[in-house]
């Protein structure tokens, strides 16, 4: 174990923009938005995160 490098900094903030981006947001969409547009929205995201996933990977989707 050594000094943290730019990388390491650069893993750190991305990690930390995307963990703390979503209780942020999370807040804000119960306050704004009823919880079924919320859950549907979030399983759309994943499913579209998915999709281009297995289409990367090559697999075919019917």
């Amino acid at each position: 174990m050594g000094r943290m490098r730019a990388f390491d900094w650069g893993l750190l903030l991305t990690l930390s923009l995307l963990w703390g981006g979503s209780f942020f947001f999370t807040e804000i969409a119960l306050r704004e938005i009823t919880p079924l547009v919320t859950v549907w929205g979030r399983v759309a995201l994943a499913c579209i995160i998915l999709w281009a996933i297995l289409r990367f990977r090559g697999v075919r989707v019917r």
